[in-house]
C-alpha cells in the first residue's frame, strides 16, 4: 500500500488552533522508561464508575473481576501496538477495542496511522482481484484529537504514544493480517509478539485478555534467559481490531472507553460553525440522514434488491422517523465525493417529492470549496457525522458502522433513543455482528425499522 500525505490538510487545521504533527514521516522513542508502574488502580477506577457491573452477561464479568483481583503479574511492561483499517468508524471502532483491551491488560498503547480511500465511487471487496479501491495512511491526529486522547488515559494511569515513523505500510485492503510497521529503533525485535486472528474476532474482553497474558509470557519463557532477565517491557502487536471485542458484553465500559476518544478538535469546529452558518440562513433546526448508496457499496444494493427497493426502505424509516416537509435535511452521502449528479439529482428528487423535506442541505453549500478540498475522504466524512449528530432526528442504514456509530454517539450526546432510526439491512446479514460488537452505548441500541 502506497502512503500519502496531505500538508495543506495540517495547514488548515493547524490555522484552525490544532497543532498536527506528521508523525508518520519521523522516529519516536517510547521505550526509553523503564518504570512500569501505574499510579492509579484500573480495576478500583472501572468499579468506582460501575464500567464492570450491570454488563448483562455475570460470566465474562466475574472472570474480568477474578483476572484483575489476581496477581498473576507478568512482571514487564506491555506495549500494545494495532493497525486502524477501513473507513472512519470503522478506524473508530479499532481504536475503540484496542483501548479496552489494554484497559484491561493495563497496557501502554502505541496509536497506528490513521487512513483514508481513495474515492468512494470504486468497488470495495476482500478479494484483491476484485477490488479496485486503494488506501492511504495519514497521520491519526486529522481524525483523533491526539493531544486529549494522551491526557485523558493519562489520567487512568495509561500511557499513550503519538505514532511512530512508518515502515512500508501494511496492507489495509487485507486487514487480517495487516500488523503494524513502525519504525522504532529503541525496540528490540525480539521482544516483539504478534497476536493473530483478532479481526472480527468479536472475542469476549476476557477470553481476549486471556489469550493475550497467556501468549505473552509464553514468549517471555522463550526468550534467551538474559534477554528476558534484562528487559522490562514485552511488545503486543496486533492486526487491525475493528469488531475484535464483543463490546454488547460490556456496554458501560465501551462507552467510557468511546468518551475517552474524541474526534479531530479543528473538524468538530468546523461543524459547529457549518451548523451556525446553517442556521443564519433560514435552517436553525435540521433533520439528517446517511445516504449509503455510493458505488463502494453497491453490493449492498443488488442484496437489498436494488435501487428502488433500497429508496423505498429509506423512504418509509423517514417517515417512520417523522421527517416531512416542514423541516430541512441535512443530507449526508459519498455521491457529492465523487461527480455522481446524475444519481445525487435522483436523490434530492425522491426526498423533495415524497415531502421528506422543506429542502435539502450539504455541507458544500455552506463550508467553501477550498476548505472541503483539503480534507480527504474520512475527514470529509467526520464532518458529517460531527453535524448529524448536531440533527433533531436522524436517519440511517443498517449495516453501515457510520450510521450504527452515530446513532449511538447521538444518544451520548444527549439526544432521546427515538431520534435516530437505522432502516432495517437485516438482508446484508451483519445484524448480529453488529449487536454483539458495535454496542457502545448502555444499555445497548439497536434501531432498525421492520
Amino acid at each position: 500500500m502506497r502512503e500519502r500525505h496531505r500538508p495543506a490538510v495540517l495547514l488548515l487545521l493547524s490555522a484552525a488552533g490544532v497543532l498536527l504533527l506528521i508523525h508518520g514521516l519521523i522516529g519516536y522513542p517510547i521505550l526509553t522508561s523503564r518504570s512500569g508502574t501505574v499510579q492509579r488502580s484500573l480495576l478500583s477506577t472501572l468499579v468506582s464508575k460501575n464500567l464492570l457491573n450491570n454488563t448483562g452477561a455475570a460470566g465474562d464479568d466475574y472472570e474480568l473481576r477474578e483476572w484483575l483481583r489476581g496477581a498473576r503479574s507478568l512482571g514487564r511492561r506491555v506495549v500494545l501496538r494495532y493497525s486502524a483499517c477501513g473507513g472512519l468508524i470503522n478506524q473508530q471502532y479499532s481504536h475503540l477495542s484496542a483501548f479496552i483491551l489494554a484497559t484491561a491488560l493495563r497496557a501502554e498503547v502505541v496509536l497506528p496511522p490513521a487512513c483514508f480511500r481513495n474515492s468512494f465511487g470504486l468497488h470495495y471487496d476482500m478479494d484483491i482481484k476484485r477490488n479496485k479501491m486503494e488506501w492511504f495512511t495519514t497521520p491519526v491526529n486529522t481524525l483523533l484529537d491526539v493531544p486529549r486522547v494522551i491526557e485523558n488515559w493519562k489520567a487512568l494511569g495509561i500511557k499513550v504514544y503519538e505514532t511512530p515513523g512508518l515502515q512500508p505500510a501494511p496492507n489495509l485492503t487485507q486487514p487480517s493480517t495487516a500488523f503494524p510497521a513502525f519504525i522504532q529503533s529503541d525496540v528490540d525485535p525480539r521482544l516483539i509478539l504478534r497476536l493473530p486472528d483478532v479481526y472480527l474476532a468479536r472475542s469476549p474482553l476476557a477470553a481476549l485478555v486471556a489469550r493475550s497474558r497467556a501468549a505473552l509470557a509464553r514468549h517471555l519463557r522463550d526468550l534467551d534467559p538474559g534477554l528476558a532477565a534484562s528487559t522490562d517491557y514485552l511488545v503486543l502487536d496486533l492486526p487491525c481490531t475493528f469488531f475484535a471485542l464483543r463490546t454488547a458484553r460490556i456496554p458501560a465500559l465501551a462507552t467510557r472507553v468511546a468518551a475517552l476518544l474524541p474526534f479531530n478538535a479543528a473538524l468538530e469546529a468546523l461543524a459547529a460553525r457549518t451548523v451556525a452558518a446553517m442556521a443564519a440562513a433560514g435552517v436553525p433546526a435540521f433533520n439528517g440522514v446517511h445516504l449509503r448508496v455510493e458505488k463502494d457499496a453497491g453490493d449492498w444494493t443488488i442484496i437489498m434488491g436494488g435501487v428502488g427497493r433500497m429508496w423505498h426502505l429509506y423512504t418509509q424509516t423517514m417517515r417512520r422517523a417523522g421527517l416531512d416537509a416542514r423541516t430541512p435535511l441535512y443530507v449526508a452521502t459519498g455521491l457529492l465525493t465523487y461527480g455522481a449528479s446524475k444519481e445525487w439529482a435522483y436523490a434530492q428528487r425522491v426526498l423533495l417529492s415524497k415531502g421528506l423535506a422543506s429542502r435539502v442541505v450539504i455541507k458544500n453549500q455552506f463550508v467553501p470549496a477550498f476548505e472541503l478540498a483539503e480534507l480527504n475522504t474520512e475527514q470529509q466524512a467526520l464532518l458529517d457525522f460531527l453535524i448529524l449528530a448536531r440533527a433533531v432526528r436522524f436517519v440511517g442504514f443498517g449495516s453501515s458502522t457510520f450510521s450504527y456509530y452515530l446513532t449511538q454517539h447521538r444518544r451520548m450526546r444527549g439526544h432521546a433513543q427515538e431520534a435516530s432510526l437505522l432502516v432495517d439491512a437485516a438482508r446484508i446479514g451483519t445484524d448480529a455482528m453488529f449487536e454483539a460488537a458495535a454496542v457502545i452505548t448502555h444499555p445497548p441500541l439497536m434501531h432498525v425499522v421492520q
